[in-house]
């Protein structure tokens, strides 16, 4: 099973805010997370940890 790590923690990794990375999921920026449709105005956000250490290293491209 992948491990996954929050909006969050990733946000504090890149320097930026949740919302930036919020967004930045929902528009494939960010190739290391999905966002899923929520039933109501929320949107659930999945950020893969090991996507993200490749991508950080370079290895993964969006």
């Amino acid at each position: 099973m992948n491990e996954t790590m929050s909006v969050k923690e990733c946000a504090e990794q890149l320097g930026v805010t949740v919302v930036h990375m919020r967004k930045g999921i929902e528009q494939g920026v960010y190739p290391f997370g999905v966002a899923v449709k929520g039933g109501g105005k929320r949107n659930k956000y999945i950020v893969y940890r090991r996507r993200f250490e490749k991508w950080l290293n370079g290895e993964l491209t969006g």
